[in-house]
C-alpha cells in the first residue's frame, strides 16, 4: 500500500491517500510519480492531492478559468485588472508576482545564484542555466 507521508516541524504525520491511489478499482493508479513524497506543511499535501484528483476549486468567473490556488488565481485575476502591485525601488518597474520582482532585484544586485556544476559560470535564473546546460554540455557526461 503506498502512503503519502507530510512532516510538519520535526515530527512526522502520515496520511494514507487510498482515494488517490486505488485509482479506477481495476488495480490501475492515476497517480504519477513515487509513491512517497514530503511534504513540509499539510498544505502543500493538501494542494498535491488536489493536483491528483484534477481538482481546481477556485474560479474566476470573468474568463472561467480555474486554479488549484487561491493565490494563483489572485495572480491570474491581474492579468485582467492590469494591476502590479509590486514594484522595485531600484528601476521602479512594476510586477504583477513577487517572483519577478525578486528576479529583477537579483538583476540589480548582480547576483546569480544558479550555478552551472560543469563549469561553475552562474545564472540569474534556473531557465538561463538550463538553456546553458543544454546548449553549452550538450552530450557530455557529468
Amino acid at each position: 500500500m503506498s502512503e503519502l507521508i507530510f512532516s510538519l516541524g520535526t515530527e512526522k504525520y502520515r496520511d494514507v491517500v487510498l482515494d488517490q491511489l486505488r485509482g479506477d478499482g481495476e488495480g490501475n493508479q492515476n497517480f504519477e510519480g513515487p509513491s512517497v513524497k514530503y511534504f513540509s506543511m499539510s498544505e502543500h499535501l493538501n494542494t498535491q492531492l488536489q493536483t491528483n484528483a484534477g481538482e481546481k476549486p477556485f474560479k474566476f468567473m470573468e474568463c472561467g478559468k480555474s486554479f488549484i490556488e487561491s493565490g494563483a488565481l489572485t495572480r491570474h485575476q491581474r492579468t485582467h485588472t492590469g494591476e502590479n502591485p509590486f514594484q522595485c525601488m531600484d528601476c521602479r518597474k512594476s510586477f504583477r508576482d513577487m517572483g519577478n520582482l525578486q528576479d529583477i532585484n537579483e538583476t540589480h544586485t548582480g547576483e546569480k545564484p544558479f550555478k552551472c556544476m560543469e563549469c561553475g559560470k552562474g545564472f540569474i535564473g534556473s531557465g538561463a542555466l538550463r538553456v546553458h546546460q543544454t546548449n553549452s554540455h550538450r552530450g557530455e557526461t557529468i
